[in-house]
């Protein structure tokens, strides 16, 4: 259901978010901002009831390791100001000390940001949202707090009942369904997740994590681009660049075409399935593979691992393209040296 929910709902963001680079006019970019509007929240909608079953289940896996909490914040913060932005609600954010804790990033990065959106959305015009980060004893804490209209103590039990939402606040779109599974991933990663609020001043959540010891360090090097994939997304690609895309949505192949169409001097090449795509490497050797996860023949991993064996098409880099975008799949792709 993931990826055959999110593949055609990709498809209408990307073309969606071509059309809205043409100057079509004013009434036309208007409509065409109603479909990203539109669909960004089904796909907001999506992803958490998908997400539901799974974590209440608890059959999802964590990938917990050293995770410094000021990066991870800061990553968080960089995603929510546009809506802050839209919003009207100004974000601050004060990380006292470093901390690092031993979590699985991409759950807290979900974490975090369920409890900023909700910050942003159920606030005030002119609004305030303050993240605060520091150590305390053994735990590092992270507060998150807001000038919305507050919750009243009787109802504060409700906060994180999934779907359940006051009707004070059905006037926002959303299922409600974000911090119910904030806490259960916070939990999962041994942490608490609390909530204290005052009607009429607004509400503040707390995530509390353990803290690893100082000799232990999250420190990493930054990631580098190959020179190729960062020509991709920053100035556009030498002419001359040769690119592979294995792919078996003919949809999605026109997307990608129409976003390179203005590569000069651009080559691409196209296969759907895996085995053509290897066979294509081998003989082209391209400057650049990109790879969706689900193909008829061969799991996306699968033809990943065989570029990697093959010595002379191991150090083509590859960027994955899938809609499969849970924690799980994220995991997978990791394991075999793909990076978000």
């Amino acid at each position: 259901m993931s990826h055959e929910l999110r593949m055609p709902l990709s498809a209408i963001l990307g073309f969606s978010q071509l059309l809205k680079i043409e100057d079509l006019g004013a009434h036309a970019n208007q409509n065409v901002s109603q479909i990203l509007t539109a669909s960004r929240h089904l796909l907001g909608l999506i992803n958490e009831a998908l997400d539901v079953p799974t974590i209440e289940s608890s059959s999802f896996a964590l990938c917990l390791e050293p995770t410094g909490v000021p990066e991870a914040v800061r990553k968080v913060i960089d995603l929510v100001l546009p809506l802050a932005a839209q919003a009207d609600v100004r974000v601050f954010a004060a990380v006292k000390g470093g901390g690092t804790i031993f979590a699985d990033h991409h759950r807290l990065r979900l974490v975090l940001l369920n409890l900023l959106s909700n910050a942003i959305k159920y606030n005030r015009s002119d609004g305030e949202v303050v993240l605060t980060c520091g150590v305390a004893a053994e735990q590092v804490f992270i507060e998150v707090a807001d000038t919305g209209p507050g919750i009243a103590a009787e109802d504060l039990h409700t906060s994180f009942v999934p779907f359940w939402r006051l009707p004070a606040t059905l006037a926002v779109t959303g299922a409600g369904s974000g911090l119910s599974l904030s806490k259960v991933l916070t939990e999962a990663m041994q942490g608490r997740l609390g909530v204290a609020s005052v009607v009429g001043r607004g509400s503040t959540f707390r995530v509390e994590l353990a803290r690893l010891p100082d000799e232990i360090s999250a420190d990493a090097p930054l990631l580098t681009l190959d020179p190729v994939c960062a020509c991709l997304f920053e100035s556009g690609l030498p002419r001359g660049t040769t690119v592979l895309y294995i792919e078996d949505n003919a949809t999605n192949i026109e997307l990608v075409e129409s976003f390179l169409a203005d590569q000069r001097g651009l080559r691409l090449l196209t296969a759907a399935n895996g085995e053509t795509g290897l066979a294509i490497a081998s003989e082209h050797h391209p400057d650049l593979i990109l790879l969706d996860v689900r193909l008829p023949d061969l799991p996306g991993g699968e033809v990943l691992r065989r570029l990697r064996a093959n010595s002379s098409l191991a150090e083509l880099p590859v960027i994955v393209l899938s809609a499969d975008a849970f924690a799980q799949q994220v995991t997978n792709m990791s394991a075999l040296g793909i990076r978000e």
